[in-house]
């Protein structure tokens, strides 16, 4: 894997680029019947690749409004490719071939600012579009048992809300209230 992190200052903003990659292959044989003799075994092929982008605009360091906007994407695909498994030394084969992808989108936003000394109320919006695709072939003995094309799609729009104080340096209060989000799984 791979990640590069640039900050930038453009006049009275601050850019950031966070970008990353990622690439898996993994190899794996497994012996289910934990006897001397290998009976029962299942063989796993892996490859996934994931690329990730993200770009934060903010306002410059020490500003009396503090902000950021920004937006994120992310993509990943891979499955098991195949994931095979032998019983009764091989008189039944499995055979699953199995492809997902996940394409995720979102835009945000945060403003921080000072409405008393010592008192910051911050107000933010997260709108993250996630779609997941999987796709599979199962075979037993050659002979195919089932194919699997799904898609999904999870649309949410998300926030935060902050009141915080600061009574001296070593003491901070706040009170928030947040809404989270994770895109759901095909079933």
């Amino acid at each position: 894997g791979v990640s590069a992190q640039v900050d930038q200052e453009l006049g009275p903003v601050n850019l950031t680029s966070i970008t990353a990659w990622r690439k898996l292959k993994g190899f794996a044989l497994l012996d289910n019947d934990a006897t001397p003799a290998f009976t029962t075994g299942t063989t796993l092929y892996s490859n996934f690749r994931s690329f990730s982008q993200e770009l934060q605009l903010k306002s410059p360091a020490g500003s009396r409004v503090n902000w950021i906007l920004g937006g994120f994407c992310f993509y990943t695909r891979g499955g098991l490719q195949p994931l095979l498994v032998s019983v009764n030394n091989g008189a039944v084969r499995l055979r699953t071939d199995s492809t997902g992808r996940t394409e995720s989108l979102a835009g945000f936003g945060q403003v921080t600012a000072e409405i008393f000394p010592g008192t910051n109320l911050t107000g933010g919006l997260r709108y993250t579009h996630d779609n997941r695709t999987l796709g599979g072939v199962a075979q037993t003995n050659g002979a195919i048992t089932a194919v699997r094309d799904a898609s999904v799609n999870f649309n949410k729009l998300t926030f935060r809300a902050s009141l915080d104080h600061r009574f001296s340096e070593q003491v901070l209060a706040y009170v928030s209230f947040n809404r989270g989000f994770k895109s759901g799984l095909l079933a």
